[in-house]
């Protein structure tokens, strides 16, 4: 018979912190609150969109005032905070860690996305000022023309605003994504 050591035994399993987990999941909403922000600039700053327009409908034969493109100031940058954060999670986000490259091409995607959801939202939004409204079918058919026309404003954009503003959304991604390697290392 064979005494069993204490060296033979199996060393425990180390338990895996909950931290990386919570603090990724904190930079993802950490990214969500800086692109909101962000995308509130682009669309009071850069599209020059007021944040409140008199009330009234628009009628097809102008007895109103003209169309006036518009849409809540909340909506536009929490739909590009949303597909902020789906970037995020998708391109920088790897295995408990985050990719610097990804971080910065999160951001600059999303810088992207917004011009194309500020576009959505000031079609939309005049389309419904509309009365009587058009019908719903009639609003699906022009949603293919405004997803080409916000690829051109996309463009038109990037040639304008993109030489400060790309390299500035890919800092503010290298930025967090620094801030959360940091916080990752730091909870190890």
């Amino acid at each position: 018979m064979t005494a069993v050591s204490d060296q033979d035994a199996p060393a425990p399993a180390k338990k895996r912190s909950p931290a990386p987990s919570a603090i990724l999941w904190a930079g993802t909403l950490l990214t969500g609150f800086v692109i909101f922000w962000g995308a509130y600039g682009t669309w009071v700053g850069t599209l020059g969109i007021p944040l409140e327009l008199r009330p009234g409908g628009v009628t097809l034969d102008g007895a109103l005032e003209k169309v006036r493109p518009w849409a809540p100031w909340w909506i536009m940058p929490s739909i590009t905070a949303l597909v902020g954060m789906l970037f995020w999670r998708w391109i920088a986000q790897r295995h408990e860690t985050v990719s610097f490259l990804g971080a910065a091409l999160a951001y600059v995607l999303t810088l992207a996305a917004s011009f194309m959801v500020g576009n959505f939202c000031l079609q939309l939004g005049s389309i419904a000022q509309y009365q009587p409204q058009p019908p719903l079918w009639k609003i699906t058919g022009i949603l293919p023309l405004i997803f080409l026309e916000g690829l051109s404003f996309i463009a038109i954009n990037f040639v304008y605003h993109g030489p400060v503003a790309v390299p500035l959304y890919a800092m503010t991604g290298l930025i967090v994504a620094i801030s959360i390697r940091v916080a990752l290392h730091f909870s190890r």
